[in-house]
């Protein structure tokens, strides 16, 4: 079993649109033992999140600005929101 935790930003459209609870549901599923944080961060402090290292995944709907390295994008058409992980994320 995979134990540890996520820490998770999120922008209000990730929960309206049905990505955040179902990504949550996913995880819940496959990896019980994960504690979840969520926070509810503007975009721009969820990038900073990113360049601290506080936050292991975002889900934003703005583009990546410079100096921040990902290892996986996924924009979804309806909404255009977009989730990041930072690179060297391992959940």
């Amino acid at each position: 079993m995979f134990t540890g935790g996520l820490c998770i930003g999120y922008v209000s459209d990730a929960i309206h649109t049905g990505v955040l609870p179902k990504a949550l549901r996913q995880v819940r599923e496959e990896r019980p033992g994960i504690h979840i944080a969520l926070y509810n961060l503007t975009a721009q402090e969820q990038f900073e999140g990113f360049r601290q290292r506080s936050l292991d995944i975002a889900l934003v709907c703005e583009p990546i600005p410079a100096g921040i390295r990902t290892c996986w994008q996924h924009r979804y058409s309806k909404t255009r929101s977009t989730s990041r992980y930072p690179l060297g994320t391992h959940w």
